[in-house]
């Protein structure tokens, strides 16, 4: 679990420091799901392509504020994460996935809750209290929490439980997913 907080603890405040702290976790994708526009951001909107130049790919999958994501913006996310599972499972050192929107408890903690839910065998409900645990005030609307609450988990036979294929492990604020 390495919430954005810890990074703020240590004092990892500006840009360098950040996009660091991004490549020590061996980061294979830094996921932005709020728009460049919204308050609360850096001048400009965002950090545009910054973590680029530090070899952290960027990815967009944005949507509103205290919404539940849309099917394609779902679809999207998984997409992404099987590409990146599926590069980090050859890969020697696990790599990581930080997913992030404005405060990092909304809409993070929903799509990756969603996620979770899909590819694991919990409940969108133990999904949301477990979040709401490592991660007080996560999944923040009404409709996150009936999206949540919706879903239904992945059925996974107890054989392919113990499998020896790198499976994720989630975590919030700006979230970063280990895949080991």
């Amino acid at each position: 679990y390495l919430p954005f907080e810890f990074v703020k603890e240590k004092g990892l405040v500006t840009m360098p420091e950040m996009a660091t702290w991004l490549q020590s976790v061996n980061c294979l994708m830094l996921l932005r799901l709020n728009y460049p526009y919204e308050k609360n951001l850096p001048r400009g909107g965002s950090y545009g392509k910054y973590f680029e130049n530090w070899s952290v790919p960027q990815k967009a999958l944005m949507f509103d504020d205290c919404t539940a994501p849309n099917i394609a913006t779902v679809n999207g996310f998984a997409v992404l994460m099987k590409e990146v599972i599926d590069s980090s499972s050859k890969a020697s050192v696990p790599g990581s996935v930080v997913v992030h929107c404005t405060g990092g408890i909304g809409r993070t903690m929903t799509l990756l809750g969603h996620f979770a839910v899909k590819e694991f065998p919990i409940s969108g409900g133990a999904w949301m209290g477990w979040a709401r645990m490592v991660r007080p005030g996560s999944v923040q609307a009404p409709v996150q929490e009936r999206f949540l609450k919706a879903l239904e988990p992945a059925a996974i036979p107890k054989s392919a439980q113990r499998s020896s294929r790198r499976q994720p492990s989630i975590a919030g604020q700006s979230s970063c997913c280990t895949l080991s």
